[in-house]
């Protein structure tokens, strides 16, 4: 199945030791390639001297453990504290269906999307660079 994510490294280096928001490792992909496009957007703005973010594209197989969102937006502390409680329960990763999403107040452009949230980085071997998209 493809994913999408949005960064602002021209060349992604998926580093198993890097924190996410949340403060432990986890890597968050899209099915939506319009939606990965506003967080490459969102990121490169976070970065002063960035002009550019870039969209990878990632091939994984199925996802066992699948959560449904019921077409939640994801901007609130139900999805925050799903995603502490996922990771306590030690997933390898995570499917989250029907969610609602966007990257920040800048880029608010809401998306309907799954969103797949892997905490065992030795997943993430299957992806490339798809586009560049300037700010």
């Amino acid at each position: 199945m493809k994913y999408y994510h949005g960064s602002s490294q021209p060349d992604l280096i998926v580093d198993p030791n890097r924190a996410s928001r949340y403060g432990f490792p986890a890597f968050f992909l899209s099915s939506n390639l319009d939606l990965a496009i506003q967080y490459a957007w969102h990121n490169a703005a976070l970065e002063e001297k960035s002009t550019a973010g870039f969209v990878y594209e990632f091939e994984l197989e199925l996802i066992a453990q699948v959560v449904d969102f019921k077409n939640e937006i994801t901007h609130n502390s139900h999805f925050r504290n799903m995603i502490y409680r996922l990771e306590s329960q030690k997933h390898l990763a995570v499917r989250i269906i029907n969610t609602l999403d966007y990257p920040s107040e800048k880029f608010k452009q809401k998306h309907y999307s799954d969103i797949l949230i892997v905490f065992d980085f030795r997943l993430l071997k299957d992806y490339h660079r798809i586009g560049t998209v300037n700010l």
